[in-house]
């Protein structure tokens, strides 16, 4: 598991930039347990204050994402990846005033040591 945390700012009318930080349990070595990442936002609806809501979001990221396999009850090694990323996705959701309930499904590509993933997560979303 893991959690994150984004923040886009709106640049032009459906066009944000923003930075995430993603956190999970990680082995050793520099940002082992994080990955930080850059992102460019397109809003695929108009903004507005209620109903369907939904934003393709493409970036960059530096960090690690480290697999723990079962190794049969041994201590478990981690898989290292990273450190340099890009990644693709989309958000859809809902939008209730400030407050959208957003679901997303992303695309990590992770190198110069491999691991090609898939994040999928829900929370909320929070507008001014």
């Amino acid at each position: 598991p893991a959690a994150r945390l984004g923040l886009t700012v709106p640049v032009a009318e459906r066009w944000g930039l923003g930075g995430t930080v993603r956190l999970q349990r990680g082995g050793r070595g520099v940002l082992s347990r994080a990955l930080l990442g850059l992102h460019a936002a397109y809003e695929l609806t108009a903004p507005k204050r209620r109903g369907f809501t939904g934003r393709l979001i493409a970036g960059l990221s530096a960090g690690q994402v480290q697999l723990r396999p079962p190794q049969n009850g041994a201590e478990e090694p981690y898989i290292r990846s990273g450190f340099l990323g890009a990644r693709l996705g989309v958000q859809v959701g809902g939008q209730w005033g400030v407050v959208a309930w957003m679901t997303s499904i992303e695309a990590h590509a992770l190198f110069p040591d491999p691991l090609l993933g898939v994040d999928l997560s829900t929370g909320l979303r929070f507008s001014i």
